[in-house]
C-alpha cells in the first residue's frame, strides 16, 4: 500500500506548497509513518525529489526521485 501526501510543486523546483515548510512535511511524513505502523504496513511511500531526505529520515521505504534523474 503505498501511502503518500500531495504537495503540490511550484514554479522554481520548490519542494512544497507556498507556506509549507520542512518543519510541516516532516509532521506530515511522521503521521503517516504512525499511521502505517498503526495498520502493520511493512512499506512506506512518500517524498520526492525535493523532500525524499526527510523522507528516508522519517520511515520512507520508497521514494519517488525522478526529477533528481532526468532534470
Amino acid at each position: 500500500m503505498t501511502m503518500a501526501p500531495m504537495l503540490a510543486q511550484t514554479a522554481g523546483n520548490d519542494a512544497s506548497a507556498p507556506g509549507v515548510g520542512e518543519p510541516d512535511v516532516r509532521r506530515c511524513f511522521a503521521s503517516l509513518r504512525e499511521l502505517a505502523q498503526a495498520h502493520g504496513l511493512s512499506r512506506l511511500s512518500m517524498g520526492m525529489s525535493q523532500d525524499f531526505r526527510i523522507a528516508v529520515e522519517e520511515g520512507a521505504t520508497d521514494v519517488r526521485i525522478g526529477t533528481r534523474l532526468f532534470a
